[in-house]
């Protein structure tokens, strides 16, 4: 009978202990609840605040003057084009603009969509833009338009020379 007795008595102190932790939580997660609410709805509106900005940034005009600048016929400056094109700077035989320039693949940048260099050849988004309008949107990632140019690593050439 004392062993019964005991049994009981400490099935009975779990129970009661087991429902003291849980009030405890219980009440815990009703003070944390609305901190964790107020929170995410705080992350919320900031995000939304921030794609705001990004979204005025790309349509923003930039003032930009074009540099005097005119392509080269030279075969050894073309060269070195080439070279600071798929070596340095990566360009060309990369994912950004191709093996060859004239176009990137299609890269999944998760929830922004998805992105694909242009074709950058004489043929591509690049034949109605002047010497200068070219050197501009290499160095300052603006385009002919004055508008900023999506994923453009200008920060990556602006110090390249002419």
């Amino acid at each position: 009978m004392k062993g019964s007795h005991t049994r009981g008595g400490a099935s009975s102190i779990r129970h009661v202990m087991v429902r003291r932790v849980n009030r405890t939580l219980k009440r815990a997660l009703i003070g944390i609840g609305p901190v964790l609410g107020v929170g995410l709805a705080a992350t919320g509106v900031y995000a939304a605040g921030l794609a705001h900005s990004a979204d005025e940034s790309l349509g923003k005009i930039h003032e930009v003057p074009l540099p005097a600048i005119v392509a080269s016929t030279d075969p050894a400056v073309i060269a070195r084009g080439r070279h600071l094109a798929e070596a340095v700077a990566g360009c060309i035989g990369s994912d950004c603009h191709g093996s060859d320039g004239s176009g990137g693949k299609v890269m999944k940048m998760g929830p922004l969509g998805t992105l694909s260099g242009p074709n950058i050849t004489g043929g591509g988004v690049l034949a109605v833009y002047s010497d200068g309008e070219i050197a501009r949107l290499i160095r300052s990632g603006v385009k002919k338009d004055g508008r900023s140019a999506v994923f453009m690593p200008a920060q990556d050439f602006c110090l390249l020379p002419d």
